[in-house]
Parts: C-alpha cells; sequence; structure tokens
C-alpha cells in the first residue's frame, strides 16, 4: 500500500469504484425525498453520498485519474437531493402549521360568531320577554289582531248565593276587547285566556263566565271585526301578582301576558 489508490477506489486511468458508489446512492437519496416520511432520511442519505464523492473526486485528481465524471455527477446529484428533500419538508411542515393556524383561526371565528349569536339571541329574548309584558289599557298588536283589556274587577260577586269562590280565594272579572286588523276570518274563544296566580298555578275562566250578560262567547270574526266581552276567573284574596295569558293557539307557543 504504498499509494493511496486502494483506499479511495479509484485506480490511475481505471474505474472510480467510490464515483459510482456516490452516484448510486446520490439518486436512492432523490428517489427518497419525494417518499413522504423518507425526506430527513433521503437527505442524510444525500449528504453522505456528497462527501463521498468530493472524497472521490479529489482522488481522482490526486491519482490523475479520467473518471472523474462519476463523482461530479454525484455531488450534483446530493446537492440537488438535499434541496429537494429540504423543500419537500418546508412544504409538508409549511402546510401541516398553516392547516393548524386556519383550524384555529376558524375555531375562533365560529366561537366568536356563536358567542355573536348567543349575545343577539339572549338580547332579542330579552326583548320578546319585555314586549310580552304589557298593562291593563295597552292595546296590544298580536297575530294580526288588537287585544285591549279594558277593565278588571277585584273581589267581583255574581249576585248568586250558589255561585261563590271557595274560602281564600276571589273572584275577578276581566273585560277584553278584539279588534281583527287581518283581511281573514279569525276565531275569539274564551280558552284562549287564562290567568296565573303568584304560586304559579294557571287556571281557565271560572262557570260563572257563561252566565254572565257580557260573556266573552266563542265567535268568528271578520276583517275589521270587533268582539268585546268578560270573563270571570277564581284566584287567591288579594293575589298582587296575577297575570291574564292570552294564547289563541295550543299549537304554538306564541303568547302575550298582561298584568292585571
Amino acid at each position: 500500500m504504498g499509494n493511496n489508490q486502494l483506499d479511495t477506489g479509484v485506480k490511475k486511468g481505471g474505474n472510480n469504484t467510490t464515483g459510482i458508489m456516490s452516484l448510486v446512492i446520490s439518486i436512492i437519496a432523490v428517489v427518497g425525498c419525494w417518499i413522504p416520511g423518507l425526506n430527513i432520511i433521503s437527505m442524510f442519505l444525500a449528504v453522505i453520498s456528497g462527501i463521498i464523492a468530493v472524497i472521490s473526486l479529489i482522488s481522482a485528481f490526486r491519482n490523475k485519474s479520467s473518471s472523474k465524471s462519476l463523482s461530479i455527477s454525484g455531488i450534483i446529484i446530493s446537492l440537488f437531493s438535499i434541496f429537494l428533500g429540504s423543500s419537500m419538508n418546508n412544504h409538508i411542515f409549511g402546510s401541516s402549521s398553516s392547516s393548524t393556524s386556519s383550524t384555529s383561526s376558524s375555531s375562533n371565528t365560529s366561537s366568536t360568531s356563536e358567542s355573536s349569536e348567543n349575545n343577539n339571541s339572549n338580547s332579542s329574548a330579552s326583548k320578546e320577554v319585555e314586549k310580552s309584558q304589557y298593562a291593563v289599557g295597552d292595546v296590544i298588536k298580536f297575530d294580526d289582531k288588537e287585544v285591549t283589556i279594558t277593565n278588571v274587577k277585584r273581589n267581583y260577586s255574581t249576585g248568586n248565593e250558589f255561585s261563590k269562590p271557595k274560602s281564600g280565594n276571589e273572584f275577578i272579572k276581566v273585560s277584553v276587547k278584539i279588534d281583527n286588523k287581518s283581511k281573514d276570518t279569525v276565531s275569539v274563544n274564551t280558552f284562549d285566556f287564562k290567568v296565573q296566580d303568584s304560586n304559579g298555578v294557571i287556571d281557565d275562566c271560572a262557570a260563572p263566565t257563561y252566565s254572565l250578560d257580557d260573556g266573552l262567547e266563542s265567535s268568528q270574526l271578520a276583517s275589521e271585526g270587533s268582539k268585546t266581552g268578560s270573563m270571570i276567573f277564581e284566584v287567591p284574596k288579594n293575589d298582587s301578582n296575577l297575570i291574564l295569558i292570552y294564547q289563541p293557539s295550543f299549537l304554538s307557543n306564541k303568547k302575550i301576558e298582561i298584568k292585571l
């Protein structure tokens, strides 16, 4: 071993073994760079291939070998593999980061939008509650009708000794006016009205209603028609938190409440 020809694999005027090795490894690295998950390994192979190619090229110059093209090709392909692998990694991780950021942004936007919608919903609900609370004498527009409680009489006496409230209770007489403001015929019914007391008990009108001279009778109202009538409810005596509920359809939750 008087010279380095055997160590480097370069024989004077002969084949460049290390150059071939470098070329093969660099080609494998290029192929691996296109496969997700193998980019890092392929870049490592490309670095090794480049080192071998540089050593082979230096040895070829020292030994004045003509087989330099393989080493040069190995260097070029190795550098290309490193560049390609780096670009692929940046693309993969960049896309992942962008996707995560986009998802986070979308989640934040959705959360903000949901919060805004909830706030708007709560605000609308609050407004609806405010609008559903009315007083005696208010003209209330509801489902193409105008409803007005014109009078309320507490501790009402029917004048009939056989028609009296239970002990601890009293009768109240509620007079109402309904105007049809729609172009269609609408229904009027005593069962559309109920009274809720301070204990949360909700009752229909009492039996004496149907013997009233001005009792509200179930009927139909034509367009621009008007109807007045009264109803009697039995409630706890001196209850100051009575609410009249008007709900014309049992299929709908739409209703209005009038503080009596």
